[in-house]
């Protein structure tokens, strides 16, 4: 019996498809993260920094926007904390936008922690799974909206 050319090009396709996958995920999972180290150069809003020309993007939490209520604030409380001063960033691989996303920390001490415990941002579950909520203010929570990227999203059986 002889297999029709069609199906041996499905087949063909089919199989570096089902690889690409594969590695693309194997690479994030085993993947080390990429250490940066630098001085804060910008603050963007209350949870985006940049170091020298590279934008970070912190992981697993949510602050307002710049033009939304408490995001004026949460901005000046990261320029305060850490505008020009020495971080480490752990990079995780992933890019939101412009930004590289990672976990930064100023004298050991998570950024992220940081923020939601001073009431300007929140957890961001599906990215953090629950990581920084017992550090949330109610007062941040009735302000602050989670956004829907945020949201864990459950599958129906």
């Amino acid at each position: 019996m002889r297999l029709q050319p069609i199906f041996i090009l499905s087949l063909f396709i089919s199989i570096i498809f089902n690889l690409f996958i594969f590695f693309s995920f194997a690479r994030e999972i085993n993947a080390e993260p990429i250490i940066l180290n630098g001085d804060v150069t910008r603050v963007r809003d209350g949870d985006t920094l940049e170091i020298g020309n590279i934008a970070v993007r912190l992981a697993g939490i949510s602050a307002p926007e710049t033009s939304q209520r408490l995001g004026p604030e949460a901005t000046q409380f990261v320029k305060q904390l850490i505008l020009g001063k020495p971080i480490r960033c752990e990079l995780n691989g992933r890019k939101s936008y412009d930004r590289m996303v990672g976990t930064c920390y100023s004298n050991n001490i998570d950024l992220a922690k940081i923020i939601i415990s001073a009431g300007y941002a929140i957890d961001c579950p599906r990215y953090s799974n629950g990581k920084y909520a017992k550090y949330e203010k109610i007062k941040s929570k009735k302000i602050i909206k989670l956004p829907r990227y945020c949201k864990k999203y459950i599958l129906a059986k």
